[in-house]
């Protein structure tokens, strides 16, 4: 139920001037980079950032949001120096505070900042201060949690991968909710099927409040068994909300 925050280091660059695909640009391309920084024009360089195109366009970090980098490109510096230039490389914004919002309500950023003084790497460090929605702890509402159950019906599967010799599976399935069960659930083993079905499963719930229930999010983890002396294959996951 909380937001999921990221610290995420990109090898994206600008597609400014006539680079193309070459990491190197050419002296007049990063002549006009570096005079656009020194004129804090920083939203004509941004709008030729790659990674944000990728997120707006939703082929990357799909669902993700980013505050307004208001500071000089993080990368490539000169180790040593305070803000100068690798010639070898676009300066970019290479360090990221990206944030996805799991809950109806937004979260603020309050700002975004950069370390310029620190000079032992090519990049500046970033960091950000964001201010997360508060989320209620639901109490339980029974006094006897052992005697409430989660049941699940009619599970089954279809056309799963094969993991053993033969084009088979020995599949059996786990249910997983920390916050939620007891333990995980597990169903019996069907052996050698890619289609199996599995009796009814019954679990065991730790904190019944139906809003609490509301907000969990139900991992399904489809494995194969491989016997008590090895460790079971996975076949796929699936997550539930």
């Amino acid at each position: 139920p909380y937001p999921l925050c990221a610290l995420a280091v990109s090898d994206e660059r600008p597609d400014f001037g006539e680079q193309g695909k070459l990491k190197e640009p050419s002296s007049k391309d990063f002549n006009a980079i570096v005079d656009l920084i020194k004129a804090k024009e920083y939203e004509k360089l941004f709008d030729k950032d790659q990674l944000s195109k990728q997120i707006k366009e939703q082929v990357a970090w799909q669902d993700f949001k980013e505050g307004k980098s208001d500071f000089s490109p993080t990368f490539k510096v000169l180790k040593g120096k305070n803000m100068q230039y690798d010639t070898k490389r676009s300066a970019a914004w290479c360090d990221r505070v990206l944030w996805k919002e799991n809950k109806k309500q937004s979260l603020t950023q309050v700002f975004l900042k950069s370390d310029e003084s620190i000079n032992t790497s090519d990049h500046k460090p970033v960091y950000s201060h964001l201010q997360i929605p508060y989320c209620p702890i639901f109490e339980n509402q029974l006094e006897d949690k052992e005697s409430f159950k989660i049941c699940f019906e009619e599970l089954k599967g279809e056309g799963l991968r094969s993991l053993d010799v033969g084009g088979k599976s020995d599949p059996y399935l786990l249910v997983i909710c920390p916050s939620l069960f007891f333990k995980d659930g597990r169903t019996g083993t069907k052996l050698k099927t890619l289609d199996p079905e599995w009796s009814d499963l019954f679990i065991n719930v730790a904190a019944n409040n139906p809003l609490m229930i509301k907000n969990q999010i139900l991992i399904f983890k489809a494995m194969d068994y491989d016997g008590a002396d090895h460790i079971d294959d996975l076949i796929g996951t699936q997550c539930y909300h």
